[in-house]
């Protein structure tokens, strides 16, 4: 059913964020989660607008290539 694909999902989801260092995950929640832009994120942790341009991306490939794993 569509609930339990959605339960498949987050828990995959959360696997993925388990992989991923806490600033790495804290980027991610702030973009994915709340909808923050980059210049949000920036002024929130108090990193450069490209450190969490870089760090999203980053995370993004780690959690890519941790999804291939599992596949």
């Amino acid at each position: 059913t569509a609930q339990s694909d959605l339960g498949d999902l987050r828990l995959i989801k959360d696997r993925l964020f388990q992989t991923l260092s806490q600033s790495q995950r804290d980027c991610m929640q702030l973009k994915s989660q709340f909808g923050l832009s980059l210049d949000g994120i920036a002024e929130i942790t108090g990193k450069p607008k490209a450190s969490v341009k870089a760090t999203i991306s980053q995370a993004r490939r780690i959690m890519l290539e941790q999804l291939k794993k599992e596949i």
